[in-house]
Order: structure tokens, then C-alpha cells, then sequence
């Protein structure tokens, strides 16, 4: 959710360099999805699981996503 956090804030300042650069070093993956005056935000992060239980569960990799709408001026 930080992670969402700090690209909106990007966004909001139009800052498109420094966006990829954050998702880069973060290794996230981001998309938009514009509909009229509003864009949603979606960041998603591939990650292991160690737990043993949880493994077998959900499997060796998870996708974890996370999204936002804001108005885009």
C-alpha cells in the first residue's frame, strides 16, 4: 500500500521518470486503466513463499495487487 502511495504522488506530479524508476528498483509492475476523467492505478509484486504450509496452499509464487482510482486533471 506504501508502494501505491508514493506512485500516486508521482502521478499527481506527473513525474513519469521517476515512477518507472521506483517501480524498477522495487521490482513492481504497474498499469493504468483510464475511463473518462479518472484512471485507476494498479500495482502488482510476484513473491515467494518460505512458509511451508502456505506453499502447498497458494504455491511457490504469489502475485500480490493492489489498486487505486483517482481523477485525472
Amino acid at each position: 500500500e506504501e508502494d501505491l502511495n508514493n506512485v500516486v504522488v508521482l502521478y499527481d506530479k506527473d513525474k513519469n521518470d521517476e515512477i518507472t524508476n521506483y517501480i524498477n528498483y522495487n521490482k513492481l509492475n504497474i498499469n493504468y486503466e483510464k475511463d473518462n476523467d479518472f484512471v485507476k492505478i494498479i500495482i502488482s509484486k510476484d513473491v515467494n513463499i518460505i512458509s511451508p504450509i502456505l506453499n502447498v496452499i497458494l504455491g511457490k509464487s504469489y502475485k500480490i495487487n493492489t489498486s487505486r482510482v483517482i481523477y485525472d486533471e
